[in-house]
Parts: structure tokens; sequence; C-alpha cells
């Protein structure tokens, strides 16, 4: 199906673009910019309606599709030869013994492996322990071709490798490293609350405690809550509860919070965004 018999049926709603495929019809700008699908996603996580991004399953679903699109782009797999039985040369592979392969790995990974210390474990699941599995040729080589193409995808085995092994690069090259870990708490973050937006008039606000907040200018980043009286503070900012629950519906505005944190570096500017304890005034 096309993108433009796709848009029909959305009607005012953007529908997902083919990236893939050939458009279809032609743009109705000649010089507009093209949109890809992570541009797309992104605008789409952050539209105004609340069922959007309120959606338990939206964000989810969109990361899936990101994933499954990133596999699909990738570069087909090409197996050249494997050593042959002798040990003396090589054969090539037929596609019957890939299939074989793909179906070994399967299978095994409900198996179980060896671990350094010649005890078996199961492997469950596991991409990264069928190296210990004693796989044939053919499927240690279709092991290999997914691995050299699953480093680049966001969120896989290999990734995470990857990062294990520059970080132990790291710690060779200028030694033991400290980390240290900033997590702000974000129902006490007026930047956060500040982030969770979704229209005024939203159906989705008839019943919320905290439809005031909503306003473009609330609540306020260079405010000084700890200086507020109670009776100030319950109008410049949503009881504890709310807070609670607006985040709780909105977790893109904390993924998002904590992005804008980094991009701060925690100085000064942050500390002024945090609320007083929800024991004094905000319980």
């Amino acid at each position: 199906m096309r993108g433009a018999g796709l848009a029909a049926e959305a009607g005012s709603f953007a529908s997902a673009p083919f990236f893939c495929l050939p458009p279809s019809r032609a743009r109705s700008q000649s010089g507009a910019p093209e949109v890809n699908i992570h541009a797309w996603a992104a605008a789409m996580q952050r539209r105004v309606e609340a069922q959007f991004r309120r959606d338990w399953t939206f964000g989810f679903a969109v990361w899936n599709y990101l994933f499954r699109t990133a596999v699909n782009l990738q570069k087909d797999a090409y197996m050249f030869s494997v050593p042959s039985a002798d040990g003396g040369s090589y054969q090539s592979l037929k596609p019957e013994d890939i299939v074989a392969g793909v179906r070994e790995i399967t299978s095994r990974l409900r198996g179980t492996y060896t671990d350094i210390n010649g005890e078996e474990k199961p492997v469950q699941g596991d991409l990264t322990k069928l190296r210990f599995a004693n796989l044939k040729p053919a499927a240690r080589k279709t092991l290999a071709n997914v691995e050299a193409r699953a480093k680049n995808i966001p969120g896989t085995d290999e990734v995470r490798k990857t990062m294990r092994l520059q970080t132990h690069a790291y710690r060779v090259c200028f030694g033991t490293s400290i980390f240290l870990t900033f997590s702000p708490s974000e129902r006490d973050t007026a930047l956060m609350l500040r982030l969770a937006r979704v229209r005024e008039e939203d159906p989705a606000l008839l019943r919320d405690g905290a439809k005031k907040f909503q306003a473009r200018g609330l609540p306020a980043l260079d405010e000084e809550f700890c200086r507020l009286s109670p009776e100030a503070l319950a109008e410049n900012l949503p009881n504890y509860e709310d807070r609670r629950a607006l985040l709780a519906r909105d977790p893109l505005a904390c993924a998002e919070g904590f992005r804008t944190f980094g991009a701060k570096g925690g100085g000064e500017e942050t500390a002024l965004l945090r609320l007083p304890a929800p024991g004094r005034w905000c319980s």
C-alpha cells in the first residue's frame, strides 16, 4: 500500500511515511524537506494530543517500528565459505546450509552452553551465549553475520558490548575511572512538569487536578519555590499526588527533562528547579 492511500484513510492525522518505497505522487512543494523515519517518530511522539502523549503503548510501538526499520534496512548477509571438515581447505556454503544454520541457532536459543568453569548453563534466548554452545560451522558463520550487522542498531547486545570495550579501553589508557550518576527526582522538578504538555482544552483534562498548569508559562522555572508560603505554593504548583500522576502519564516529559539536565551539566540552573520536600507543604 502506498503512502497516498494511507493518507486518504488517515484523514487529518499524519500517517507513517514509506521511506523505503519510491514516491507514488509528486510533492506539493518541490523544495519541501524530506521527513525521515526518526524525524517522523519524534514528531508523532511529541504531538500535543493526549491520546498520543499519554498512551501506554504508543511509545513502545514507535520504538519497535524504529528497531524493525533499522534491521530491515541493514545490508544483506553474505557468507562465502567455512573451513572444511579436514581443516585443510574451505568450502562454500550452499543455501540449504545457511537455512540449517539459522534453524540450529533458533533451536539452540532454548538449549545450553558451557561456561568458563565447564558447567552447562541455559542460554535462555541470549545470542551472546551461543558462541559457547558448540555450534556447527554454518551456524557460527550465520551468528557472526548477525553480530556484525546488529552492532550499529541501538538496543542490541552488540551495542552494549561495544560500550563495554570502549569503557575498558579508556580505563587502560587513562586509569580507573569514577562514575557519577545524576538522578534528579522527576516528581520534585519543575522543569519536567513544564515539559508535560497537552492541549488546555483536551478532553483528557476534564478530571485532571493539574489542568490549569497546562498553560504556556506554568510552572515558572525562575521561581524559588522553597521561599514561598504554603498558600502561594499551592497556586504556583500542583500538589504532590497531582505531580506524580501528571508525570506518570507523560513519560516523554521525564526523558526530555533528564536530557535537559544532562545538557546543562547539573549547575546552579538545575538547583533552582528543585521543589520543597513533599512532607512540608506539598503533601
